[in-house]
């Protein structure tokens, strides 16, 4: 059994998202929450950009282990009730993005498929309550990665619930983070909350 004394850091990276299929309801959801229609989800939301460098992080990190995550309030009635999820890492040389590309393809982990089309995974009876679902297991070495980095999250439904908004999907949450790791040195600044800010927080 290996031993490890390493203490990460686990940052937001793509707050709370809700997924729609409905144009009428993105027009009422937009006034108060943030929204995001499913076909545009499964093109890939861009997350937060991290600063390696910056007082966030607070210390140079050696790996990244990002994760996105899914929740339905109530199950679907369709017959294909398939979900796919899925998280990238991508670096850049400048804070606006305008860079970013893949790290290391090969640390992909691919995306998780939640439930098929004939219902066959072992999740395939959920008929009710919420459903809770994470991506796979990433692992990125940040050994030549650049200095900025963000998540690029997935999500899709299956092609019946897309195209009809009585779906039991439809306003579907997603977010991601990520967990740092490996670091150089303890960091010695309190967590950030927010670029250039940090908590006067004392409670742990």
């Amino acid at each position: 059994m290996a031993l490890t004394r390493d203490i990460g850091k686990t940052l937001q990276s793509l707050e709370d998202l809700v997924v729609i299929n409905c144009s009428t309801a993105d027009q009422v959801y937009k006034s108060t929450v943030r929204v995001i229609a499913s076909t545009l989800a499964g093109a890939g939301v861009n997350g937060r950009v991290f600063d390696r460098l910056g007082d966030e992080l607070g210390t140079r990190y050696r790996t990244a282990e990002p994760f996105a995550y899914l929740w339905a309030s109530r199950t679907s009635t369709e017959l294909d009730r398939k979900l796919i999820l899925g998280v990238k890492l991508q670096h850049g040389d400048s804070s606006s993005a305008g860079d970013m590309t893949n790290l290391t393809t090969d640390a992909d982990p691919g995306n998780r498929t939640f439930f098929s089309s004939a219902l066959t995974t072992p999740m395939g009876a959920w008929t009710t309550g919420p459903f809770y679902g994470q991506s796979l297991p990433a692992f990125w070495d940040l050994t030549t990665a650049k200095r900025f980095l963000r998540t690029v999250t997935t999500f899709q439904h299956s092609t019946q619930s897309q195209t009809t908004e009585s779906s039991g999907y439809d306003s579907l949450h997603i977010g991601a983070a990520v967990r740092f790791g490996g670091a150089d040195e303890l960091p010695d600044k309190a967590n950030s909350t927010g670029i250039g800010s940090t908590s006067t927080s004392t409670s742990t």
